[in-house]
Formats: structure tokens, C-alpha cells, sequence
């Protein structure tokens, strides 16, 4: 057997149906050097252990592993179990609500390396389906592509070396929703000195849900995990010196909504003022513009209200 040169992570939690999908998918992937799969299931209770057993019976253009977790730990535990397996040297990232481009593999990896201080790649994440509103609203904020000051890496579409990641402990095993725990990762590498590199060629479709209730649970979770990751081991200064400049929007550092309230209010003012004209610039109508900045309004209380409770979290873990 050639050796595995690329190993691919999915964590998975009651997913199945859009869990075929993925698998599928990486049964187009061009790729020219051995590469696994590995799904780790975070203890589902739907029909995703059947889901992959089924599968590791047939043939496929690459090694495929399954791995269940004896109990719901969170995808950063998922996504660490899934790490150890691992044999390649370089590691990809994608989750099972996800579809890989044919290329994404050779794309995302290609990068890794050619620099001395890339650790990491990151790629464009576009739709499934644009008809929804809610994932409409993603992609126009870019939600789940590296921000335009790479500072993080988002797990839906990523690589890593393996060695270096291995060395900062992965992911935050400790966050047990999905938000933040793929971001603790990159943090730890970029203050030992590592940097990383974008791959628009390196494409995932996301397949995203389709209601608000679901729309705010994602967003308050963000806010959730993110508030502890970037209590515990980052000082925001770092990102925005002068935090009542307009922030970069495009990532998920809230800045104006750890500001006096006032000034807070101002700066939230300001980013839906940004909103408004970057909707003009793009040219879209009433009725998409009207969704965008009402959904941008649920986003940011949504992902306040996980922020302060993260950040009582954090108090409380330290008074502990």
C-alpha cells in the first residue's frame, strides 16, 4: 500500500443525509497523491454509523476510516481524535453539512510549504443552493472564508501541516458547540509565528440551513465560543489598535460590541451603515438588500448575547 501522504478529517453529529453527500463528493476528488478520510462520529443518534459502515464496504480512490466517540464530546474533540488517527502529513478540514469541489484537495494543499512560515490554507466556501435567504446572507458576508487579515482559518474549508498543529494542541476540546474551537487553533499557531495563506481555487458548497431558529443558534454559539477563545489567549489590541476605526466585518471579532455602550452603539450604527452601502455596491434589490440587513441585525444580537455569555464563562472558569 502507498503511503498516505493527505489525510481528510470530518467530524459528524446527526447528519447523515447530508453526510452522503460529502462522501460522494470525495469520490470525484482529482488527486494524484495517496490520500484517507477519516469521519469521526461524535456519538450520533441517527443513522450515521449504519451511513458509514455501509460505506467503508466499497471501493473508493481512497483509504476511508470511521471512528465513533463513545459519547457527544463536540466537533473540537471530534476534530482532535480525528488528528491523532491521522497519518498524512498534511491535514484537511470540511464538515459533513459540506460538498468538495473535484480540485479542492490538490488546491488547498498546495500551498502548505511552499512558504516557510504557511502552516495553513484556507478557501472560498460557496452554496449548495442560493435560494435560501439565510445562506444568501452567508455568502454575501463571506461568513466561512478566512478573513481578509488571516489571523484564522475556518474548519468547514482548511489544511494544516500536521506536526505543527499537533504541537499547539489542536483544536479547544472544550467548547462543546460548534464556534471558536476551530479558531483557538489558529491563534495558538500565529503567536508561535506561523502564518497562513488563502486558496480561492479550493472550493467547498455548503449546504445551509434553512430557518431562523437555526440561524440564530449558529450565530449565539459563534458569539459563544469565540468570547472564550479570545478572553483566554488573545489581546485584542493585536487585531483592531484602534478599535473605534471601522473593523474588518468580514471576520468574527466583534470590536464595536466591546465598547462603551454609547460608542458601542455608534460603531453599530456605523457597521449597518457599511451594510447598507455594500449592498448598493453590489447591486442588489430591495427585497435582497431588506433581507440582508435584517438578518445582519439578528447576527450581531444573536452573536452578542453567546459573547457576554462566553464571557461569563470565562470569568467563572477563572474564579474556579
Amino acid at each position: 500500500m502507498n503511503e498516505i501522504k493527505t489525510s481528510i478529517i470530518v467530524p459528524a453529529y446527526n447528519d447523515h443525509e447530508r453526510l452522503i453527500h460529502l462522501l460522494h463528493s470525495f469520490d470525484s476528488l482529482e488527486y494524484e497523491k495517496p490520500y484517507e478520510v477519516i469521519v469521526i462520529d461524535d456519538a450520533s443518534s441517527d443513522e450515521t454509523p449504519e451511513t458509514c459502515q455501509n460505506w467503508a464496504k466499497q471501493w473508493h480512490p481512497y483509504e476511508f476510516r470511521y471512528y465513533r466517540l463513545p459519547k457527544n464530546s463536540g466537533p473540537g474533540i471530534a476534530r482532535n481524535t480525528g488528528l491523532e488517527m491521522a497519518r498524512g502529513d498534511i491535514v484537511a478540514f470540511t464538515d459533513s453539512d459540506c460538498r468538495v469541489h473535484p480540485h479542492w484537495l490538490s488546491k488547498i494543499t498546495s500551498a502548505i510549504n511552499t512558504e516557510k512560515k504557511i502552516v495553513g490554507v484556507g478557501g472560498r466556501v460557496k452554496a449548495v443552493s442560493e435560494k435560501s435567504m439565510f445562506a444568501r446572507h452567508f455568502l454575501f458576508h463571506r461568513v466561512l472564508e478566512p478573513p481578509q487579515r488571516l489571523h484564522y482559518l475556518v474548519t468547514c474549508n482548511c489544511a494544516f501541516s500536521k506536526a505543527p498543529l499537533l504541537e499547539v494542541g489542536g483544536f479547544a476540546g472544550d467548547i462543546r458547540n460548534p464556534g471558536g474551537e476551530d479558531i483557538s487553533a489558529s491563534i495558538h499557531l500565529w503567536k508561535k509565528g506561523w502564518r497562513f495563506a488563502y486558496q480561492e481555487d479550493a472550493i467547498v458548497y455548503h449546504d445551509f440551513d434553512t430557518n431562523l431558529r437555526s440561524f440564530i443558534k449558529t450565530w449565539y454559539n459563534y458569539g459563544f465560543g469565540c468570547s472564550i477563545v479570545i478572553h483566554r489567549c488573545l489581546n485584542l489590541d493585536e487585531i483592531y489598535p484602534n478599535p473605534e476605526q471601522m473593523p474588518d466585518y468580514e471576520n468574527y471579532w466583534p470590536g464595536y460590541l466591546m465598547l462603551p455602550p454609547m460608542t458601542g452603539i455608534r460603531s453599530g450604527l456605523r457597521d449597518m451603515k457599511y451594510q447598507w452601502n455594500k449592498c448598493r455596491q453590489e447591486k442588489l434589490s430591495c427585497k435582497n438588500t431588506f433581507e440582508i440587513l435584517l438578518l445582519t441585525l439578528f447576527q450581531r444580537l444573536s452573536h452578542l448575547s453567546g459573547w457576554k455569555e462566553g464571557k461569563k464563562q470565562t470569568l467563572k472558569d477563572n474564579q474556579s
